[in-house]
């Protein structure tokens, strides 16, 4: 009976400690006023750098003083291409690391796969590399046929986010 005690009071202590831990955990969620991501994929998605990349690549409107301005899409600057990496390396290291060490992508693919690892078009990549669509093309072929040793640049969409 005394060991079923210490039992009951352990368990007890353990169920006091995880109501505070989930209570401590909802404080920070109401802090970052907004959930805590699930995964890194969510993480690095839900990210303020990606978030400017998506905007960066679209045209935006806004009214100042009654009068309509208008924001060109335009390429990424390398300040902003360098937190870009920042975040992948924090979120996703083995895949940059698979990409920029192991395989040894040139430049422009090795844009081309973190671009479409985190599910930009191709004419959006273009915009924010400052290149064609064409160009963006043929370096996500050669970097599938790198990758994968195939021609299929689906493989880049369907197994990039694998790696």
């Amino acid at each position: 009976q005394p060991q079923q005690d210490e039992l009951d009071a352990l368990l007890k202590d353990k169920e006091k400690r995880i109501l505070e831990l989930e209570n401590k955990l909802e404080i920070y969620k109401e802090k970052l006023g907004r959930e805590i991501p699930q995964n890194d994929q969510e993480g690095l998605m839900n990210s303020e750098i990606v978030q400017h990349f998506k905007e960066l690549c679209r045209l935006r409107h806004y009214k100042e003083k009654g009068i309509l301005h208008t924001i060109q899409p335009r390429a990424f600057k390398d300040r902003e291409w360098e937190d870009l990496l920042v975040a992948v390396k924090k979120y996703h290291y083995s895949f940059y690391y698979h990409i920029s060490v192991e395989k040894k992508l040139p430049k422009l693919q090795f844009k081309v796969c973190i671009l479409s690892r985190l599910g930009f078009m191709t004419n959006e990549m273009a915009t924010l590399i400052g290149t064609s669509e064409q160009n963006v093309s043929n370096a996500r072929s050669r970097a599938a046929k790198c990758l994968f040793n195939s021609n299929d640049t689906s493989l880049l969409d369907a197994q990039l986010p694998k790696i």
